[in-house]
């Protein structure tokens, strides 16, 4: 699990989480940042290439070494990407990983039936890695310019769940996690693993 080693109040974790340089004057997030709020650099790795990008996701679900080029080429074939646009133009990848064993059952899978979403933008000379969601499925839409997944996940004692996230600059950003821990007064970190993780 990768994340920022400080800890941040949640107005500023919610602003460095929605930050956007590149944005028009006007509505431009869920989560606005005040004008003098630095812009952050990124906190995901970038991928030059889909080999090395599966090879990450092999390494993080747990199903072998990140140079691993056979296991990286047979993710590659039986995952399904997800290609999707927001305000900037640019191509964010959506990858639900997939692996059969021998018995035609899923390797990624949870128990409860619910999958490791891992989100990317392409950034032209690579895929950075914005972070990940985990659910069964996902909706999306684009109601502020911001690309949003609405994401339905089963829980341990089989009830559903449903989190909203945010695409932004940088980051993928858990706006449900972020509503509950300003409510909570809350302090947070940014992780990549869960899009925002509460201390």
């Amino acid at each position: 699990m990768r994340a920022l080693s400080i800890s941040v109040p949640i107005a500023m974790a919610a602003a460095l989480l929605a930050i956007n340089p590149f944005v028009a004057p006007g509505p431009q997030s869920t989560w606005d940042p005040p004008a003098s709020m630095p812009i952050p650099p990124p906190v995901g790795e970038v991928f030059p290439d889909y080999q090395q990008l599966f090879g990450y996701i092999a390494a993080a679900t747990g199903l072998g070494r990140n140079d691993d080029a056979d296991l990286a080429q047979r993710l590659n074939s039986s995952s399904s990407i997800d290609h999707l646009h927001d305000y900037s133009g640019e191509s964010i990848l959506v990858v639900k990983p997939e692996l059969l064993a021998a018995n035609d059952t899923s390797r990624v899978r949870s128990a409860t039936g619910n999958y490791r979403f891992f989100v990317f933008r392409d950034t032209g000379t690579g895929y950075m890695l914005l972070g990940e969601m985990e659910g069964r499925s996902y909706k999306w839409s684009i109601p502020n310019r911001h690309l949003q997944f609405q994401v339905s996940a089963t829980t341990q004692n089989h009830r559903t769940t449903s989190d909203r996230y945010e695409v932004n600059t940088f980051y993928l950003a858990n706006l449900t996690e972020l509503a509950k821990s300003e409510k909570r007064h809350e302090r947070v970190v940014i992780d990549l693993r869960r899009a925002i993780a509460r201390r």
